[in-house]
């Protein structure tokens, strides 16, 4: 297994904010009564039956775990320490936490491309360089038509006289 660790923190010592999810082998789903049992680990938290959501209060923030059709997930994620408490939940059920650039967290915080990931990522990575050269082809098109264009403008210009 690929292990790429780097610290969950930026220059400015933010985590950064985005979507995390809560990933099991073969696509397996979660029970939101699973959920339930694993999230008491978390200690103060809140279960709204109606949103399918567990609350949970970490210092003055609130954070919340969404549970849609057996997809466990959270969103706007910008504190260490409720990531290391999801991930540990991930633990409980048997799974583990993906963000949104297909790295899978660990609970000291450091993150890696999990063996699962490794061809979505490299597909993907193939698919951002065709479109970084497609870009670069598009660009230098654009400068050729602006070129044939200031032609034309300065060809029209110097016939008038």
């Amino acid at each position: 297994m690929s292990q790429i660790k780097a610290s969950l923190t930026h220059e400015n010592s933010q985590i950064m904010g985005y979507h995390f999810t809560l990933v099991k082998k073969n696509e397996e789903f979660v029970s939101f009564e699973e959920l339930v049992e694993a999230v008491r680990i978390m200690g103060d938290y809140k279960i709204d039956e109606e949103t399918k959501t567990v609350s949970s209060i970490i210092g003055n923030q609130q954070f919340a775990i969404c549970w849609i059709k057996g997809i466990v997930f959270s969103q706007n994620v910008d504190s260490p320490e409720f990531c290391k408490r999801f991930v540990s939940i991930g633990q409980k059920l048997n799974g583990r936490i993906r963000g949104d650039e297909m790295e899978t967290y660990l609970p000291d915080g450091s993150y890696y491309t999990h063996e699962d990931d490794l061809r979505e990522v490299e597909n993907y990575q193939k698919y951002a360089n065709k479109r970084v050269k497609w870009r670069k082809i598009l660009s230098f098109l654009k400068i050729i038509v602006l070129i044939v264009i200031i032609i034309v403008f300065i060809y029209k210009i110097t016939n008038i006289s």
